[in-house]
């Protein structure tokens, strides 16, 4: 067996290991493909006319071939019939080739289809057949390219982050369907190189990954980026296409370093998805246990214990206490005894948020930072984008705004947070990061701190700097409703995790049946069906006056430390730990009397 057939072989078995759909599902799939005058094969439910960014309807066409080979897997080739429609319908999408408005499926998504087709199908059809799904491959390769995309056919070198590894995936695909050696070693290349740190997009120095400019996405298009990486890396095991061990050692920074901490029980932090928060399932590592997989299988890369630990936490079998914050990307994660907190905070030249392809157009409060989202098991917010209350995300301080306000409000996704002040240290199970809050008429700084058994977020100087009455306030969480609740004027438990104000000041807790959907913050999405879920939201509401400020801290039920709110203004914010220990940042140079000692300070101060 020659390297190139070993390869082919390792692809088709990750393809046919991930199985998608069931098989009622496939069967009905099977059953419905309509045979055509010409022999091709077809679905009289697709719109093969259709013109959407996102979702595109005829995409529908191979992802049902895709889940139906998966699913039947390689003994169903020998059913002539099957093959014969399997065949029809690769020549029924070859005859027409469908065109979408949307680059991404004409350079990127289509292609990486009908080649994962193509690698399960290889060496099972006819000679038509795999030239059919050579050509569609190569759309997506770097070898051949159409030309009406570009007169060079070298735009996927102008490629990054995880568009540039897809790219590169695709040529992957179409050297293998073609035997082509020098491709393959080109897109080896290309790939490896991609695998850096400190560029404008992709894998960071502190872990985080960025695309579309300066926008933390290691959980969104970090997460095809690691499987594209990590899928090349165990194909190419032991062969001369695999990547050089400093690139191995580069990719684990996102992996190890980055993802790894950006969840509990298998669900990422919403801080660390980018846009694709509003798609369903999107909070599930799911891919990520497939580059789990890969690269505890993978006899090339290091790292292996800490690969298992990831597997371990990533089913809620283990738990760790780390407090990490990542200094690129302005954004904290802190595991402490079971509980984990993820908090994301915006600096000039980096993005919050954006709209793209009418996803997110609700979301212009996740964009102006000082997010934090809460999580004890990982359920808390799965799939809740369609019952949000967008002006209330979690940690944040806003007025309230209608879908109608948010949406026509959206020149926020073109903008850069206009603040220079913003930045954060942690020190073991420790840490303190602090923000300049501007937004639609609202100032305020922000602090929060990282400590062992809980978090405190605590904000000061809250003005407006309008006239209106709108109602504002800070949102500690809005989760699903998972029953039990315990209320007082300053403590409220829910899901095992105690919020407690520090100030005094009354967590007002609503709970209630909302009516949502996908399209309301997802334009693209095709099920526009209502939906409906128990929803419970936690605020501290701000009077009408010139300052108003809040302080919380958020801890599991079973162990609520014993917290001292010492001082919360423009100056200095600050709070006393349970053994004495003080978290500070000294906005100006000064002092701070604890009662028992005077501090001396400037900047983030931590004991």
């Amino acid at each position: 067996m020659t390297d190139i057939e070993m390869i082919i072989q390792r692809f088709a078995d990750i393809l046919f290991d991930n199985k998608t759909c069931d098989t009622k599902t496939c069967c009905k799939y099977y059953d419905s493909l309509c045979e055509n005058a010409d022999s091709t094969f077809s679905w009289n439910d697709i719109d093969y006319s259709g013109n959407k960014r996102a979702n595109w309807q005829p995409s529908a066409h191979y992802t049902r071939l895709e889940k139906m080979i998966t699913t039947f897997g390689r003994e169903r080739f020998s059913d002539s019939e099957y093959m014969r429609k399997l065949c029809g319908a690769i020549a029924f999408w070859g005859k027409h080739d469908f065109k979408c408005p949307n680059w991404w499926y004409n350079d990127i998504g289509t292609p990486m289809s009908f080649g994962n087709i193509g690698l399960m199908l290889y060496g099972h059809t006819d000679k038509d057949t795999s030239d059919t799904l050579a050509r569609l491959c190569g759309y997506g390769s770097m070898k051949v390219r159409p030309m009406e995309l570009t007169d060079d056919n070298g735009r996927i070198h102008q490629w990054t982050g995880a568009n540039l590894l897809w790219g590169c995936g695709n040529s992957v695909r179409h050297a293998l369907l073609t035997n082509d050696d020098d491709l393959l070693l080109e897109a080896s290349n290309i790939a490896a190189n991609e695998i850096t740190v400190g560029n404008f997009e992709g894998i960071q120095k502190d872990g985080s990954f960025f695309q579309h400019g300066r926008l933390l996405y290691s959980g969104g298009y970090g997460r095809s980026f690691a499987l594209d990486v990590a899928r090349m890396i165990y194909i190419f095991d032991g062969t001369k296409y695999q990547f050089p061990k400093e690139k191995l050692d580069i990719f684990l920074i996102h992996i190890l370093d980055g993802l790894k901490n950006m969840q509990v029980c298998g669900s990422l932090d919403i801080n660390c998805l980018g846009r694709e928060y509003v798609r369903p399932g999107s909070t599930e590592l799911k891919n990520l246990k497939t580059v789990l997989k890969l690269m505890k299988a993978s006899k090339d890369l290091p790292r292996k214990t800490e690969t298992e630990e990831f597997i371990l936490e990533s089913e809620g079998k283990t738990h760790r206490n780390i407090t990490k914050y990542y200094d690129i990307a302005k954004y904290l994660c802190h595991h402490t005894d079971g509980l984990f907190i993820g908090a994301k905070f915006t600096k000039s030249g980096l993005r919050g948020s954006e709209i793209c392809n009418d996803e997110n157009v609700l979301g212009k409060n996740i964009a102006h930072g000082c997010t934090i989202f809460a999580m004890r098991d990982g359920k808390e917010y799965y799939d809740i984008a369609p019952f949000l209350d967008y002006s209330a995300i979690p940690g944040t301080t806003a007025f309230y705004e209608n879908n109608k306000e948010l949406f026509s409000n959206n020149e926020w996704s073109a903008d850069r947070y206009p603040n220079d002040y913003c930045d954060g240290n942690a020190q073991n199970d420790k840490a303190v990061v602090y923000q300049h809050y501007e937004h639609d008429g609202i100032d305020a700084l922000v602090t929060c701190f990282a400590f062992k058994g809980g978090f405190v977020s605590m904000g000061c100087n809250i003005t407006r700097k309008d006239d209106t009455c709108r109602e504002l306030y800070t949102t500690l969480d809005q989760c699903f409703d998972r029953g039990d609740i315990a209320v007082s004027d300053s403590r409220v438990t829910h899901n095992g995790i105690t919020y407690t104000s520090l100030d005094g000041k009354k967590i007002t807790v609503k709970k209630e049946n909302v009516c949502g959907k996908w399209t309301r913050n997802n334009r693209q999405f095709p099920d526009n069906s209502e939906k409906h879920s128990d929803i419970l939201t936690l605020k501290i509401f701000h009077e009408n006056v010139a300052k108003s400020s809040y302080a919380y801290m958020i801890s599991r039920e079973e162990n609520i430390p014993s917290v001292k709110l010492l001082r919360n203004d423009s100056n200095v914010q600050a709070i006393q730990l349970p053994n004495g220990k003080v978290l500070a940042m000294f906005h100006n140079e000064g002092e701070l009397d604890t009662d028992t000692r005077i501090i001396k300070g400037s900047g983030i101060y931590i004991e």
